[in-house]
C-alpha cells in the first residue's frame, strides 16, 4: 500500500492574479508556500499584491496584524525552479501558453523527485499535451481554481490520459484537506 503524501509545501510557479491568490489562500490555512516568478522584479511585485490584499482585509477587520504577518512569513520568494525540489506538490500557474507551461513541466521534472504532484492551473489546455513534456506523465494533474481563489471553495480537478490514480486520489485529498482546514 502507498503511503500517503503529507502536503506541508507547495510551490506555486507564476505570481499573478491566480497564483497570487493561490499563494495567499495555502499560506493562510497554514501551508508553506515557495512562489517563482522569472524576474525579481515581478516576484517582488506579486509579494507586495498578496500585502496589499492582506492589508485590505486587515482594514474589514477580517483578519488580525499577527496573522497577517503569519501568512506572510509562510510565502517564501524563490527565483528559480530548482528550488521545488523539496516540495510536496508543486502548482504552475502561468499564462495560458502551451510551450512555455511544457518548459516550466519539463523543468520541474528535472528537479522535483518522482513522487512529487505537478499539478497546473490551466483551465483550457491539454494536460496529456503539458504531461507529454515530462518523464513522470502519472504524476501531473490539473487543479483549476476559480477566481477569487481565497472566496470560492470550488476547484476543478482534471486528468491526463496518463494521471495515475493514485495522482488523483491524492490530489483530491490535497484539495479536501485544505478546504476544511480554518485561516490560521
Amino acid at each position: 500500500m502507498e503511503q500517503n503524501h503529507v502536503f506541508q509545501k507547495i510551490g506555486v510557479v507564476g505570481g499573478g492574479t491566480m497564483g497570487q491568490g493561490i499563494s495567499q489562500m495555502l499560506a493562510a490555512k497554514g501551508l508553506d508556500v515557495l512562489l517563482v516568478e522569472h524576474t525579481t522584479q515581478k516576484l517582488d511585485h506579486a509579494y507586495d499584491m498578496i500585502e496589499t490584499n492582506l492589508d485590505k482585509q486587515l482594514e474589514k477587520w477580517a483578519i488580525t496584524k499577527a496573522e497577517k504577518k503569519l501568512i506572510l512569513s509562510r510565502i517564501t520568494k524563490v527565483a528559480h525552479l530548482a528550488e521545488l525540489g523539496t516540495c510536496d506538490m508543486v502548482i504552475e500557474t502561468i499564462s495560458e501558453d502551451l510551450d512555455a507551461k511544457k518548459a516550466v513541466f519539463s523543468q520541474l521534472d528535472q528537479v522535483c523527485p518522482s513522487n512529487v504532484i505537478l499539478a497546473s492551473n490551466t483551465s483550457t489546455l491539454s494536460l496529456t499535451e503539458l504531461a507529454s513534456s515530462t518523464k513522470y506523465p502519472e504524476r501531473v494533474i490539473g487543479m483549476h481554481f476559480i477566481h477569487p481563489v481565497s472566496r470560492v471553495d470550488l476547484v476543478e480537478i482534471i486528468r491526463g490520459l496518463k494521471t495515475s490514480d493514485t495522482t488523483f486520489e491524492e490530489t483530491r485529498r490535497f484539495v479536501e484537506e485544505v478546504a476544511d482546514k480554518k485561516e490560521s
